[in-house]
C-alpha cells in the first residue's frame, strides 16, 4: 500500500473511450472491513481482498464522482463503504453499486440529466425550494440542510413534510439542546445524515438513542505546509 497509486490516461485505437490506469499515489486513508483493506489516494480508490490478496482498483472509469479521494469509512459490518473528496463530494459503495451524494449542486435540472439512477443518489439543498425541486425532478433521496437552533425548526420540519436532513452535530455529546431536538427528529421518522470537523462517537450516539441516522465529516484539503 505504500506506494500508493498514479491515474494516467490512454486512448485506445479507432476512436474508442478513453480507458484511466491506476499507478504511483499514496494512500492519504485506509480502512480494514472484515473481507477487504481499502485506501482512499489520489488516484481513486484501491481495494485489497483479504483471502485472495487480489487487488482492484476504482476510480471515475466505475462511476466514482472523481479520482481524488481523501477519506473512506466504512459501516459497522463493512456492507457499506463511504468515500470523501476533496470537491466535498461523497460516494457510498453498497455491495457493487455506487450510491452518489452531492453537496451544494445549483442547477438540480441539469444534474437531473445525467443522472439515470436517482434512487442511488442523496441530493443535499440548503432551501425549501431546492428540496420541492429535488423531488419534483423525481430525485427520492433528498436532505435539507437545517440548524438545529433554529427556533421551531421540528415543527416546521413536520409542517413541511421533510423527510431528512442533513445537520450539524459538533455538540451532540453535551446532551444539551441540540441533543433533545436530535433525539426528537428521530422520534418524528426524519433520517438524519451528521457532519462535524470532530471525530463523532457513533457509539455514543447510537446509545444516546439517537436513531436513523449517518454520520459524515468536512472534508478538506491539507495544507502546503
Amino acid at each position: 500500500l505504500s506506494r500508493g497509486i498514479l491515474s494516467l490516461a490512454f486512448l485506445p485505437a479507432f476512436g474508442q473511450q478513453w480507458e484511466t490506469v491506476s499507478a504511483g499515489w499514496s494512500p492519504n486513508h485506509v480502512v480494514v472491513t472484515n473481507d477487504a483493506v481499502w485506501a482512499s489516494t489520489e488516484g481513486g480508490l484501491l481495494k485489497v481482498d483479504k483471502s485472495s490478496l487480489t487487488l482492484d482498483f476504482l476510480n471515475v472509469d466505475d462511476d466514482l464522482s472523481s479520482n481524488r479521494a481523501n477519506v473512506v469509512v466504512a459501516n459497522d459490518s463493512g456492507e457499506e463503504i463511504w468515500i470523501g473528496y476533496a470537491d466535498g463530494a461523497i460516494d457510498i459503495l453498497d455491495g457493487n453499486d455506487v450510491v452518489l451524494v452531492t453537496d451544494k449542486i445549483k442547477n438540480l435540472a441539469l444534474l437531473s440529466k445525467y443522472i439515470i439512477d436517482k434512487d442511488k443518489s442523496i441530493i443535499e439543498v440548503f432551501s425549501i425550494d431546492k428540496y420541492n425541486e429535488a423531488i419534483d425532478l423525481g430525485f427520492n433521496n433528498v436532505a435539507l440542510n437545517i440548524d438545529l437552533n433554529t427556533p421551531f425548526i421540528l415543527d416546521w420540519i413536520d409542517l413541511n413534510k421533510i423527510k431528512a436532513v442533513t445537520y450539524r452535530g459538533d455538540n451532540l455529546g453535551s446532551l444539551g439542546s441540540e441533543y433533545k431536538k436530535a433525539i426528537e427528529l428521530s422520534n418524528m421518522g426524519v433520517s438524519s445524515m451528521i457532519y462535524s470537523t470532530n471525530d463523532l462517537d457513533l457509539d455514543g450516539i447510537k446509545a444516546s438513542g439517537i436513531g436513523n441516522f449517518a454520520l459524515y465529516v468536512d472534508f478538506v484539503l491539507p495544507s502546503d505546509e
